[in-house]
């Protein structure tokens, strides 16, 4: 008796462990605004994302308080990403970025004032590492607005 129940756990927490596949397009439509809303991952060396930062608290104007409010989540969450690092590696690593902090930081990146040529090549090296992240979250809101077209043209039939 007491196997039988070891082997049910097993099989329930394999079930659990697999995602379902939304069915219906109103399923689907709900799973693709999760992951839009949820973390992407970006390619980053500890000195870029430093140099990130440091120009984000440096070189960008932020007007009113939603981009007050934009600019403190995006450092924050970049200073909890640079906490992970190891400093001396100059190897690229993989970190998750809400995808807020994504938008944000591409919004604020077009915003970014410099000089010189070395700068302009930092600058553009970063904007093209969040590059296949936005890229990504632009490819799920073209999946949004393909199901929710189809889901009107359902309705209205």
């Amino acid at each position: 008796m007491e196997q039988v129940k070891d082997e049910t756990l097993e099989v329930v927490s394999e079930v659990e462990a697999t995602p379902q596949q939304p069915s219906t397009p109103q399923e689907q439509l709900a799973a693709l605004a999760q992951r839009r809303t949820g973390t992407f991952p970006v390619k980053i060396n500890h000195d870029s994302l430093k140099f990130l930062r440091n120009k984000l608290h440096q070189k960008v104007e932020w007007k009113g308080p939603n981009e007050a409010y934009l600019m403190i989540m995006s450092l924050l969450t970049i200073d909890n990403a640079l906490e992970g690092f190891d400093q001396k590696s100059s190897e690229p690593v993989q970190v998750q970025l809400p995808a807020s902090t994504i938008e944000s930081v591409n919004y604020f990146l077009n915003r970014v004032t410099g000089t010189g040529l070395d700068s302009a090549q930092k600058l553009f090296s970063i904007s093209m590492m969040f590059r296949p992240a936005i890229e990504a979250m632009k490819k799920i809101d073209e999946e949004i607005s393909a199901l929710e077209k189809e889901l009107k043209t359902e309705k209205s039939a």
